[in-house]
């Protein structure tokens, strides 16, 4: 989804999208972007120690966004 809605905005290029963290990382090395886009809960390795591991292999900048899957019973949106 990333690719698709930030494909749409003026001066952005998506140049990959990853599956998980380690792809990620990989990518990463690979490409060198200018920013990286990830979710603190990413497979195979999570967004944070996905993170730790582009900072030591690149100057990028990361934004690390979280995802609510469900909402639970009894708590209020955004509580």
């Amino acid at each position: 989804m990333p690719k698709t809605l930030l494909g749409t905005v003026p001066d952005i290029t998506v140049v990959e999208e990853a599956v998980d963290g380690r792809q990620a990382v990989g990518l990463v090395r690979r490409t060198a972007p200018d920013v990286v886009l990830t979710d603190v809960r990413t497979p195979m390795l999570d967004g944070a120690e996905a993170t730790r591991r582009i900072a030591s292999v690149s100057p990028c900048r990361v934004l690390i966004l979280t995802s609510v899957a469900a909402v639970r019973d009894g708590c209020p949106p955004g509580g």
